[in-house]
C-alpha cells in the first residue's frame, strides 16, 4: 500500500515537491498507509465530482455554446 500511496502523491499536481511527504511515507505502517491513501482518494474523488457537478450547473462557464 506504500507503494501505491507514494504513486498517488507523485500523480498529484506538484508532488514531486513533497520529499519530506514522500520521507514520511515510508515510515508508516501499511495501516496507516491504508488510512491514507483513502482519505486522498476519497479528497480527489470529491473534487472530481463537485467539478462535475458545478459544471452541469453553469454550462456556459465551461464553453457549452
Amino acid at each position: 500500500m506504500k507503494r501505491h500511496l507514494t504513486a498517488l502523491i507523485l500523480r498529484t499536481r506538484g508532488g514531486h515537491a513533497f520529499p519530506l511527504v514522500l520521507a514520511q511515507v515510508e515510515t508508516m505502517t501499511e495501516a496507516e498507509a491504508t488510512q491514507w491513501y483513502r482519505l486522498l482518494s476519497n479528497l480527489k474523488d470529491d473534487a472530481e465530482s463537485d467539478g462535475a457537478r458545478k459544471g452541469a450547473r453553469q454550462p456556459w462557464r465551461h464553453g457549452g455554446f
